[in-house]
């Protein structure tokens, strides 16, 4: 079944792939049945006439986009947490990938910093080996 939004004049639709650009996901409205007050309140903030979408017209197949959901920062007064995690799961995945990059080189740094520091801590032990030899010389 095809997935299209319900927002106002949204045209995002899952058989046009033009309208699916930068990974749009689609969020399952609340259905009438089980949370009818969310249900209402997804419907007002969607502002279509009540002829194109009241409780009636809810079914298993109706969606919001996460294009709506962060464009236009419905996700606020919808229902946040799948809204925060449609809306920012690209730039989850480029956070974590430049983490990622970022710890590999904090860890690389910090073997190096090791071996430096092993290398000071043997060259600290020549010099005081070399000068107590100077020393016993004398």
């Amino acid at each position: 079944m095809p997935k299209h939004c319900a927002y106002g004049l949204c045209n995002t639709d899952s058989r046009y792939p033009k309208t699916l650009e930068g990974g749009v996901e689609f969020l399952p409205f609340p259905k009438p049945k089980t949370n009818l007050d969310k249900c209402r309140e997804w419907i007002k903030q969607c502002g279509r006439p009540h002829s194109q979408l009241n409780v009636s017209k809810i079914t298993k197949n109706t969606y919001i986009c996460s294009k709506v959901v962060s464009i236009r920062g419905v996700a606020g007064d919808l229902h946040r947490k799948e809204a925060r995690d449609l809306g920012n799961q690209e730039e989850v995945r480029t956070l974590r990938d430049a983490l990622t990059a970022h710890e590999q080189e904090i860890i690389s740094l910090r073997v190096k910093l090791e071996v430096k520091d092993r290398e000071l801590h043997l060259y600290n032990q020549l010099q005081g080996s070399v000068s107590q030899s100077r020393f016993n010389n004398l």
